[in-house]
């Protein structure tokens, strides 16, 4: 299962300074469809922030750049956990790859978004108590909130 993309920047417009450097970001799938045809393919793309990044050591300049970045950045995902699933792909200033993040850095990952839903939900529900003590009408808080109203009166009262 891909869940991440790891990237190579070797142009000045993609990286700062003049080496290379490794980007992993988490992977989204999207389908896309050939026009004309019945088939599907399954695609994964960068989505949101970088996990992970590091400059390498290769210039930009180098005449076995490509070469070279590749290899030390597989040692780089190697020591980090990571398994690369994919052959390096080129697209103008830039290589991707489709990596596994280790088991590790996923239930880090995992720890981060719980704590952000948690954050979220918190606001959500003082938003919702708030609101309860309008004249808005249940349906519209409970809609915008995508709750049921019983929930509603829930949170209002503190039982979660």
């Amino acid at each position: 299962m891909t869940t991440h993309i790891a990237t190579i920047g070797t142009a000045t417009d993609v990286v700062l300074g003049d080496t290379c450097d490794l980007t992993v970001y988490r992977a989204k799938t999207e389908i896309s469809a050939y026009l004309g045809s019945d088939e599907e393919t399954t695609e994964y793309v960068a989505d949101g922030d970088a996990t992970f990044t590091s400059d390498l050591t290769v210039l930009l300049d180098d005449e076995d750049r490509d070469v070279k970045a590749m290899a030390e950045a597989d040692d780089i995902l190697t020591a980090r956990g990571y398994t690369r699933t994919s052959d390096w792909g080129f697209g103008g200033n830039a290589m991707y790859a489709e990596v596994e993040a280790a088991d590790e850095d996923l239930v880090r990952e995992l720890t981060i978004v719980a704590a952000e839903i948690d954050t979220k939900m918190a606001r959500r529900d003082l938003l919702v108590q708030s609101l309860m003590d309008t004249p808005v009408a249940r349906k519209r808080i409970a809609e915008a909130a995508k709750l049921s109203e019983p929930r509603l009166y829930q949170i209002r009262d503190g039982r979660r």
